[in-house]
């Protein structure tokens, strides 16, 4: 898919960035892209997490229609 090539190719520039540890919001950013791209979830969906929505074992979720996924 068009998100799998995008991730590839940035892969060299986050771990540049995660060694000189400059542009912190770039690894952040890579991650969300990867983690919305490998859970399935909406756009919109990852752009609405936020931290309280992580707990030690799962990630609320609100999706279409504000259902809990």
């Amino acid at each position: 898919s068009e998100l799998k090539l995008i991730l590839k190719t940035i892969r060299p520039h986050l771990d540049q960035t995660v060694r000189t540890k400059r542009n912190v919001h770039f690894v952040n950013d890579y991650y969300l892209l990867l983690f919305g791209s490998l859970s399935g979830l909406r756009v919109s969906e990852v752009a609405n997490l936020s931290i309280g929505d992580i707990d030690e074992n799962s990630i609320r979720v609100v999706g279409k229609g504000d259902k809990m996924r």
